[in-house]
């Protein structure tokens, strides 16, 4: 499953669409700012909607895929959708008494802690980073389409 691709896009609301290109802003390292970023999307009706899948399930993948060898070719709705993710994960993970697994693998790292340490801090920073790159280098072929001239 490709979510950059679907095979059919299934008449998907243009609302649905705009808030996924939603522009991230490069300048932000916060975590709460990364966060609220992330919530302006619904990756979960984008998995339903356009992919006939649920997210964890298109989760798992790209988590492999960010793990892998090359992160960096992951497109912008890849990148997304798992930032979109992995910050619903760190939000139940981060609450007191709070561990929750990234993936389905039982090697991959855990978050046992109730707050965020800097390895999780600068996972999300490379993450929303790589999310800014991806919109730049996609967005002037995508706007066309969304009939914006931004």
């Amino acid at each position: 499953m490709n979510p950059s691709a679907p095979e059919d896009d299934g008449g998907w609301s243009s609302d649905l669409r705009r808030e996924l290109w939603t522009r991230p802003d490069p300048e932000i390292t916060g975590i709460h700012d990364i966060f609220d970023y992330a919530l302006t999307f619904d990756a979960y009706a984008y998995a339903q909607d356009v992919l006939h899948a649920e997210l964890h399930e298109c989760a798992q993948d790209l988590v492999k895929k960010w793990d892998g060898p090359e992160p960096d070719q992951m497109g912008f709705v890849e990148l997304r959708l798992l930032l979109s993710w992995e910050q619903g994960w760190a939000h139940i993970a981060w609450q007191p008494g709070g561990c929750v697994r990234r993936s389905g693998d039982p090697e991959a790292p855990v978050w046992d802690a109730s707050r965020p340490t800097e390895e999780d801090l600068n996972h999300f920073r490379a993450l929303y980073q790589a999310t800014c790159e991806a919109w730049e280098r996609e967005w002037p072929a995508v706007r066309q389409d969304l009939g914006e001239t931004r």
